[in-house]
């Protein structure tokens, strides 16, 4: 900012993407310093928020918080760009972590916490170091702050003598990147798991009472009507609690994006978020491809064994978040519908 303030040459600014000054509007890229090795040392600042009780969330009304333990991850999935963007997998200390949570909860109520971590059981030693200091935080606090995070299925099953350890510590619900329920696309995005561990893993998180979200990618060109049925079964088969489709994004600064020009049927960037197809299918018509998601994914979360299962749920916490889970994702769909072609 001071080479702007003071109109400076911005050419040795590190870090900044700008464009030439020279006339041809180029897009430059300056040169890269090293990355952010402590995350300890950059922490939000939390006190500019004035009014916490915008942040309650619609499924369970508690004051909620995105909070972060780890940035990076070591995989390196086709149609995801933050391996590329962070370089290096990192992540900050149990004790500052901890003190982060216990803070929020004591100076703004926050009790529901959302980790925008793309990977944060990278590192198992520093994982369970977390989950240790977390309980802990969790029963001077009555066992009222609760987690919702992204993690990957493998760690799910290499945890599994830990999973106890995972709901003491506050971790109610577990949202899962598997992406499909086909072998070969889980091969094609380079995932490095196995429907076989899709499987183990939301059977696990079953058994240990932790609520499972699944997000399924589909809308490749190959996509058919057989593939989305055949992932619907599946699926209905493995019973997660609930799940989400998402259209495959091919974002330019990923691996994906890079090969798939020749599909792209939706120049409107700000349409490319997930919900709106922005691939041609070879063989299924664009607004079929839509019909059977909406189908599957309503015919999933609202059949009535599924609202049946989640009546029958003991943990009154549990059956509530449940139940205003889906209550908002009607409500959402509902809205979104007045916005988007997908409805």
């Amino acid at each position: 900012m001071s080479s702007l303030d003071n109109d400076l040459d911005t050419r040795n600014v590190k870090n900044i993407v700008r464009r030439d000054n020279n006339g041809s509007n180029k897009i430059i890229v300056n040169e890269i310093s090293n990355e952010i090795v402590n995350l300890d040392e950059n922490l939000p600042a939390w006190s500019l928020i004035d009014n916490w009780e915008n942040y309650r969330s619609p499924t369970n009304n508690e004051i909620t918080a995105t909070i972060q333990f780890s940035r990076g991850c070591n995989h390196k999935c086709i149609f995801c760009g933050q391996w590329m963007f962070w370089k290096k997998w990192h992540c900050r200390s149990s004790e500052s972590f901890t003190e982060e949570v216990e803070y929020l909860n004591r100076k703004y109520g926050v009790t529901f916490f959302f980790w925008a971590d793309e990977n944060p059981a990278q590192d198992q030693a520093k994982w369970m170091e977390l989950l240790s200091s977390l309980k802990n935080a969790n029963k001077k606090n009555h066992n009222m702050l609760h987690h919702m995070l992204n993690t990957r299925v493998d760690h799910i099953i290499r945890d599994e003598k830990y999973l106890k350890l995972y709901k003491e510590a506050g971790i109610i619900s577990i949202d899962l990147g598997m992406e499909s329920a086909l072998q070969q696309r889980l091969d094609y995005f380079d995932k490095e798991t196995t429907t076989e561990l899709n499987r183990e893993a939301l059977a696990l998180l079953r058994q240990h009472d932790i609520i499972s979200i699944v997000q399924v990618l589909v809308g490749l060109p190959d996509e058919t009507q057989e593939t989305l049925q055949k992932t619907g079964g599946m699926f209905k088969e493995w019973n997660p609690d609930l799940m989400h489709f998402y259209f495959t994004t091919p974002f330019p600064w990923t691996e994906f994006g890079k090969t798939m020009k020749d599909f792209i049927i939706e120049s409107d960037i700000s349409k490319w978020d997930y919900r709106n197809p922005v691939l041609k299918t070879k063989n299924l018509p664009m607004e079929d491809l839509v019909k059977i998601c909406k189908w599957l994914k309503l015919e999933f979360n609202f059949n009535p064994k599924k609202v049946a299962d989640i009546l029958q749920i003991k943990d009154d916490y549990r059956r509530a978040f449940m139940i205003n889970t889906l209550i908002q994702s009607l409500k959402y769909r509902a809205g979104y519908s007045k916005l988007s072609n997908f409805t």
